[in-house]
């Protein structure tokens, strides 16, 4: 397939996802100027109030993680009515294990904003200008590859996203991104990519009205008590991305369970991610011949840990979570990775093998509606050593944002 039929391929699946209407949850309920003083729209649907749409809304700090070791540090502001320019900077990582290869990414970005349902909105809904909406972005970014010399690319892409701020300084911004950009290191060496993003943190912003909490319950299911959950994590789910001389495809879907230890603070939770990847290159007049491939790999991982929610009781006490799994916690575990790799090369292998780690984490995990949640983590483990890399102690971080049945 040629490169122009897969750009239009993945530009038509792009235009799907933004012809996707974005309907608000079960809970409908308003609340009115007559019954609250911090709201000043007539009529306001509850979750539109949990995400701030009652605040007039003109620039934002944001401090987000997401998936891949990414950090960012992006400061927006509004320039038009329904316009804004989104400023940023901040570090990722990849590692290719069958490798050995950890490679650091420094991230800049320049994007421009339009969020396109805001001046209807306005007009029928009663919401705030602001910044807590869906938005087609178009943006420029700049990465340099510090272990990897004379590594430097610029890509030019565009996103259909999904950004909310919550209740006091929550975040999340989500979608689809499509990119197309060329490598410095050559004169010209163009690639494609296509994925998902989810980047989730904090913003601040200057406010005027505080929040009332007790009007939010049915957002927050502030009196439930979940016992046991199954949730999926969106965070990374696919990825297409077409160099040069190379071309990968990763899919990842994950799936995890939670139980809840009898009337405890402790819980037991699990998961499993399942990561198919496909990696091809192409001919490569300037290079040998040995490094030329092709490949494909299946990465299972296998994750057990002990939750202890050590803030539940004043949660509880304070009416804003039931005795259930929507706290901050502890957790102490492990998980196991099964990787199998071929690659296709002048001496095809087979690679076939364990990874260990076991980690001390914090996290922050939320319940809202009948559906949804977060979960972010940080903490360290220690990989125990394999046949690529040593036995060491690495900082790790996690993000899970989805559907839970």
């Amino acid at each position: 397939m040629s490169l122009n039929r897969i750009i239009i391929a993945c530009s038509f699946l792009v235009l799907s996802f933004f012809c996707l209407p974005v309907h608000a949850q079960s809970d409908t309920q308003v609340i009115t100027t007559a019954d609250s003083t911090d709201a000043k729209m007539e009529y306001l649907n509850l979750w539109e109030y949990a995400f701030r749409m009652n605040e007039e809304t003109s620039w934002m700090i944001k401090f987000d993680i997401g998936a891949y070791d990414n950090f960012q540090v992006s400061f927006e502001k509004r320039i038009a009515r329904s316009f804004s320019l989104n400023l940023g900077a901040g570090p990722s990582s990849y590692d290719e294990p069958t490798h050995a290869i950890y490679i650091l990414r420094l991230n800049t970005f320049l994007e421009s904003r339009w969020y396109y349902r805001q001046n209807k909105r306005i007009g029928t809904n009663d919401v705030a200008r602001n910044m807590s909406d869906n938005y087609f972005a178009l943006g420029l970014s700049y990465t340099y590859l510090p272990n990897e010399p004379n590594t430097e690319y610029v890509t030019l892409y565009s996103k259909w996203g999904l950004q909310r701020r919550f209740l006091t300084v929550g975040h999340v911004d989500m979608g689809v991104k499509l990119g197309i950009g060329n490598d410095f290191s050559e004169s010209f060496s163009p690639f494609f990519t296509f994925s998902t993003f989810v980047d989730i943190g904090m913003a601040y912003t200057k406010e005027k009205f505080k929040l009332d909490f007790e009007k939010l319950c049915p957002v927050l299911k502030c009196y439930e008590a979940d016992k046991f959950i199954v949730k999926s994590n969106l965070s990374s789910l696919f990825s297409v991305a077409l160099y040069k001389y190379e071309k990968s495809v990763n899919i990842a879907p994950q799936i995890s369970f939670e139980r809840k230890i009898g009337q405890s603070p402790f819980s037991i939770n699990t998961g499993i991610q399942t990561v198919f990847r496909y990696l091809n290159s192409f001919q490569n007049k300037d290079y040998q011949q040995e490094y030329k491939y092709e490949g494909s790999s299946i990465i299972v991982n296998y994750l057990l840990e002990g939750r202890y929610y050590y803030n539940l009781k004043r949660r509880i006490l304070t009416g804003k979570s039931g005795n259930g799994l929507s706290a901050n916690y502890l957790a102490l575990g492990g998980d196991l990775e099964y990787y199998t790799t071929y690659y296709n090369t002048d001496k095809s292998y087979n690679s076939n093998y364990f990874d260990q780690e076991i980690y001390f984490a914090t996290g922050w995990q939320r319940l809202f509606g009948k559906h949804l949640y977060y979960d972010i983590n940080i903490g360290i483990g220690y990989q125990f050593a394999t046949s690529f890399t040593n036995g060491e102690f690495n900082p790790r971080s996690g993000i899970a944002v989805g559907y839970r049945f």
